[in-house]
Formats: C-alpha cells, structure tokens, sequence
C-alpha cells in the first residue's frame, strides 16, 4: 500500500481490502522488483506472469520456530498493480482446522 499510496498519491480500495483482510488466517507476501537491464527485466516478468500455483507449490514455504514448514497454498502472478505476484501461506491454526473437518 505504501508503495501505491508513494507512487499515485491514493490508495485504492480494492488494495487497502486486500491488505486489510483477515490477517489471522493467512499470510501473503508481495513481491515486486525493478531491474536496469531491460532484457533481464523482460525475462523476470515473464516468468512472474506465466508461473501458477504450481510453480513453487512444494518448494516454497515459511518455516515456523519449531521447524515446520508452512507451503505456499495459492499464488497470483502480477495484475498491473503496484502489488506484483502474490504468494498465500495459510496460518498454521488454519490448518489444524480444515484437517480437523476432512477427518
């Protein structure tokens, strides 16, 4: 949002409702980058936009202070915001219940 709100002078409702959400079910990580060799930046940006949630599904985690690992669960390539790609970690307490409801 800072980053939005720095570059525009506003911040957009659809990004202050998404960077305002449920904190406590999920995390999500925002990355963006810059680059002063075009062809380098031309190849960035397209491996952002064509990878899915398949991409880094089981290389891609946040590791807890106990040790476990938390995997991404959902990623959204760039969408010409100020956000970039998105990577979705759900909370550790999320995932205790929906393993709880499958049993």
């Amino acid at each position: 949002m800072r980053q939005e709100h720095l570059t525009s002078g506003k911040t957009s409702d659809q990004l202050r409702f998404f960077a305002d959400g449920p904190s406590e079910t999920r995390i999500v990580i925002a990355v963006t980058f810059d680059a002063n060799d075009q062809c380098f930046g031309a190849k960035v940006t397209h491996a952002f936009s064509t990878a899915n949630t398949g991409v880094p599904k089981n290389s891609t985690y946040l590791e807890l202070k106990n040790g476990k690992r938390v995997f991404v669960q959902q990623y959204v390539p760039p969408q010409g915001n100020v956000l970039g790609a998105a990577l979705l970690f759900f909370r550790a307490s999320r995932m205790k219940s929906q393993c709880s409801e499958r049993t």
